[in-house]
């Protein structure tokens, strides 16, 4: 009995921790319908439906789906503003949202920069679904890609539930195996920015869940066309691949939280 009751005390204690920070980061509207969303529940959806958040600071309403990871990006990515730290830069027309989810990372940064064009790659088709509602009020300024972030154009499977908490936010995608049908195929950067018809990416944002070992393994000359890099880098192998693609360039490198943020990317002379 003793320990159910200092069980019940930090559980407790916990949610109420958590209802303060949501509130403070979200807003105390948000946070609450959150905190009554995951009380309701209810019982696994194919296609979960969504629900409007309201949040403090933007002007169009973030739609999630319960019983997602859904409300871990929104508290993250617009609640905690993880991607401030590149949301005051100059000029930014073209942006890339590479490993786009559920659209949170460019609902931010369109608040930021309303007048830019952006490349939305998100191979989930769940996920792209509710980045479609969410990213609806910038029209043609968002451009769809259904695809993988690779190195080559190739037949790609996406894997849900194989990596890390195996929720929506940590799906993968990989190549297929012999006699394996394909979901969709691989895109590389330098294929976007031919597609989109722009001589420069004033912005890339990169959280591809692992894939960017790839991707900087392969044709990096599109970094000569990128002015800034955001890139969530999962595990050293990652980090060892970025370093190794940077060899020609030059850039101002820091750390943000989760991100390795790249500015004034440039040809080392």
């Amino acid at each position: 009995m003793r320990q159910r009751l200092a069980h019940l005390r930090w559980t407790f204690s916990h949610l109420r921790w958590q209802a303060a920070t949501n509130a403070r980061e979200l807003g105390f509207g948000p946070a609450a319908t959150l905190a009554l969303s995951g009380l309701v529940g209810g019982t696994p959806q194919a296609k979960p439906p969504m629900w409007p958040l309201h949040l403090r600071g933007y002007r169009h309403p973030f739609y999630y789906r319960e019983g997602t990871s859904d409300k871990e990006v929104v508290r993250q990515v617009l609640g905690r503003r993880e991607h401030d730290c590149v949301s005051r830069e100059e000029g930014v027309r073209t942006i890339f949202d590479l490993g786009g989810n559920v659209g949170a990372a460019s609902f931010f940064l369109l608040h930021a920069y309303p007048d830019a064009r952006v490349v939305f790659v998100e191979p989930d088709g769940g996920n792209l679904r509710v980045a479609r509602r969410n990213l609806a009020p910038w029209g043609d300024q968002v451009t769809f890609v259904q695809a993988g972030v690779w190195d080559a154009s190739i037949d790609l499977k996406v894997d849900r539930g194989g990596y890390r908490d195996g929720a929506e936010w940590s799906f993968q995608v990989r190549p297929t195996r012999p006699g394996e049908l394909a979901d969709l195929r691989g895109v590389t950067v330098n294929d976007l920015l031919r597609d989109c018809g722009a001589d420069t990416i004033d912005l890339v944002k990169m959280d591809i869940e692992a894939a960017e070992a790839t991707v900087f393994r392969g044709d990096v000359s599109w970094l000569a066309a990128t002015r800034t890099l955001a890139a969530e880098l999962h595990d050293p192998d990652c980090v060892a691949a970025l370093d190794s693609a940077l060899a020609g360039y030059d850039a101002d490198r820091t750390l943000s939280g989760e991100l390795t943020v790249l500015k004034n990317i440039r040809r080392k002379t």
